[in-house]
């Protein structure tokens, strides 16, 4: 299955839920102004672990 159909909704910071821009293991995700650090990176790994704790229950401690 390609990859090309789907959409990260974390392309913008400002999309991430609270608990995860605020999670303390998270923190170095994101600059002061709340940008994140590597613009093209940091995205995909918010993805990644937003579906691992919504979908597969996996802690943010993980």
């Amino acid at each position: 299955m390609p990859f090309s159909d789907f959409t990260n909704p974390y392309q913008n910071p400002a999309n991430i839920p609270q608990k995860y821009h605020q999670h303390i293991n998270l923190l170095k995700l994101f600059k002061a102004d709340g940008s994140y650090v590597r613009p093209a990176e940091d995205p995909v790994a918010m993805w990644a672990l937003q579906i691992l704790v919504e979908e597969y229950g996996v802690p943010l401690e993980a």
